[in-house]
């Protein structure tokens, strides 16, 4: 029987078992965790703890407690532990000695707060380069006034990380614990060296860790209101990271997620359900089903963010969809990154209505996806700003098969720029990328004026490959203004630069797009394009036009999408393509004459003088005339 979840403590407590079966009982408002877990050194809330979590340890030093060795500091103004408090690899700042057996001690300070279950391995990084003769050092750890020390490591005469194990905590012989970490005071190090200068430009704690959820949680359609975090360096959203089970039935409404703000070369997941979810190789495959999230998340410089989720590795996702604000680098409207490792990935019937604003990497739907497992059903509404790889459904494709997908949203670009209405680019050693019946109608267009390379296409803005491989446009179409001034701006009515550098350009086949609405009378800005033909918006709107390709496409009565084609599942319909096409009404059944949806006064005028009776239309709607003579009987 499942665990009933009443409020926001009890969902926090899952983190104490996460292998749990769990079910809210009534709608959860969790206003309360914009005042959880203050931390002093950063001055702010870092609100709830994420639900298992996948993240970087990082201490660094906060003060000089004892130096030996004439160490001498690089500029020399500054107190000594100034030149290694962050992450630094420049040498513009250094502490440096010549005199064998020199040693230091540095306080540290806390800059995360670790999940209570962690266990996890502890390195001392020690960025250090030697001038001349030979040179070793090691690291030490203080623990309750007692130092331990590495084992030494040989100095390079090029700046290189100094990797200083501590596999297991030295009062334990285990693993280190939040409450083993909690612990250090200080960190150390010492050097052996001959006819040599040494020199350390920072040095801090270092070490990932891992902590798994693997339960059920059931929302039954039932509200997560106001959640705040706010972590600088794990894997956050409700859940951190995601490793088996199934999450199901859940509205995250109005969240405020921030993660990754501080970038020391680790990557971030962000999303308002979940940070990360990954199958691991072997097990059942976790599910995701009718989940939606609104609010806001943002991810820093080393960051993946999604609306609902950060990334989904080799999961079934499906009903689910985001309204969020999405900002960051790495970021999509729905997912982050789709990713597919063990061959399984099944995401459909999901959408993202929300807005993305990128440095990178940009989507509607997704920032990046490399999966050649099936995509399909899906669309994306929200805008995408910014610079990078952007595009309305998705911002950079490596591995893809996408079918029966739309994005509708407005790209506007900086500079830099690889823009298209669906995808932003397609990149590299990509062997199997397969798009089809799928369209794109927003426009795509640089903000300003730009001297940097830009490439821009009403469906793609560029695909560049370096390998052989299986890769298709089929059955797909755009009709959005394509628009940019610049140097070095590629513009296509379709598709911004097909590269053929390397002798594998994209190829197409029954592609159009809307000469009128785009501006442009190239399908491609550069390269390759045949199998893109392009139409007038009148032609676009036409039946022919497409049957006469060989799509599959049927006319309806239902009048949708501007007259343009759109796909059979938005009505709920079978078969893959359908177009607006005005049918008569059917013939009376006593005259079989049409019935005329609208007949005018005139008309009855002139039948009743020439026909000498009367005309009119019955309640049922039928066309009824009436003699002025009287019948023999």
């Amino acid at each position: 029987m499942a665990t009933k979840i009443y409020n926001v403590y009890d969902l926090q407590n899952i983190n104490n078992a996460l292998s749990g079966d769990y079910e809210l009982a009534n709608d959860i408002d969790a206003s309360a965790t914009s005042g959880w877990n203050y931390d002093d050194s950063l001055g702010q809330y870092l609100g709830f703890s994420p639900i298992g979590q996948y993240g970087t340890l990082y201490r660094f030093p906060s003060s000089d407690i004892s130096s030996s060795g004439s160490w001498i500091l690089y500029p020399e103004d500054g107190i000594f532990y100034t030149k290694l408090n962050s992450e630094d690899w420049s040498m513009t700042d250094y502490v440096q000695t010549s005199v064998n057996g020199s040693k230091f001690l540095c306080g540290i300070k806390t800059i995360d707060y670790l999940p209570p279950n962690v266990s996890m391995a502890i390195t001392v990084k020690v960025p250090a380069k030697r001038i001349g003769g030979t040179a070793s050092l090691r690291a030490s750890v203080r623990l309750l006034g007692t130092e331990y020390w590495s084992g030494w490591k040989t100095v390079n005469t090029s700046t290189s990380a100094m990797l200083c194990s501590f596999t297991t905590c030295p009062l334990t012989g285990l693993p280190w614990t939040a409450s083993d970490i909690a612990l250090i005071d200080a960190i150390g190090v010492e050097v052996q060296l001959s006819s040599s200068t040494v020199r350390i430009t920072s040095c801090w704690i270092e070490g990932n860790y891992v902590v798994k959820f693997t339960g059920t949680l059931d929302g039954k359609g039932h509200k997560i209101t106001n959640l705040y975090i706010n972590r600088p360096y794990c894997t956050c959203g409700l859940f951190g990271y995601v490793t088996g089970g199934s999450i199901k039935n859940i509205i995250m409404q109005n969240v405020n997620i921030t993660s990754g703000t501080f970038s020391y070369g680790y990557w971030h997941w962000t999303g308002a359900l979940a940070g990360r979810i990954y199958t691991d190789s072997g097990e059942p495959v976790v599910t995701v089903t009718n989940c939606s999230s609104s609010g806001d998340v943002t991810v820093g410089s080393n960051g993946v963010a999604g609306g609902l989720i950060g990334e989904a590795c080799d999961i079934e996702m499906h009903n689910c969809h985001s309204s969020c604000t999405v900002t960051g680098h790495i970021v999509g409207g729905l997912v982050g990154s789709i990713t597919e490792y063990d061959g399984y990935l099944d995401i459909h019937d999901c959408y993202a209505t929300g807005n993305v604003t990128s440095d990178y990497q940009g989507g509607g739907f997704a920032g990046n996806t490399e999966a050649s497992t099936p995509l399909y059903s899906c669309y994306a509404t929200g805008s995408v700003n910014g610079s990078g790889a952007l595009g309305g459904f998705v911002g950079i494709i490596y591995r893809c098969n996408i079918s029966k997908c739309f994005a509708i949203g407005n790209i506007l670009g900086t500079s830099l720029l690889s823009g298209g209405g669906f995808v932003g680019a397609l990149q590299y050693s990509s062997e199997y990328i397969n798009i089809e019946d799928c369209y794109a109608r927003g426009s795509v267009q640089l903000d300003s004026p730009t001297m940097e390379w830009c490439e821009l296409g009403g469906f793609a803005g560029s695909s560049y490959f370096s390998v052989e491989g299986n890769r298709t446009i089929r059955n797909c179409y755009c009709a959005g203004l394509v628009n940019g001034i610049g140097e070095d701006v590629w513009l296509g009515g379709f598709w911004g630069r097909n590269d053929d550098i390397y002798g594998y350009p994209m190829t197409f086949n029954a592609c159009f797009w809307d000469k009128d609405i785009s501006t442009q009378s190239s399908a491609t800005g550069y390269g390759p394009s045949i199998g893109i033909t392009g139409k007038t918006t009148a032609q676009m709107k036409a039946r022919p036009t497409f049957t006469n390709a060989g799509w599959d496409i049927a006319a309806t009565n239902t009048s949708r999408n501007d007259g343009y084609p759109f796909l059979a599942w938005e009505l709920g319909k079978s078969g893959t393509w359908l177009i607006y096409e005005y049918t008569p009404p059917p013939l009376s059944p006593r005259n079989q004459r049409p019935v005329q949806d609208k007949v005018t006064l005139e008309a009855i005028r002139n039948i009743e003088v020439t026909a000498g009776g009367r005309f009119f239309v019955d309640r049922e709607g039928r066309a009824v005339y009436r003699s002025r003579y009287a019948r023999n009987k």
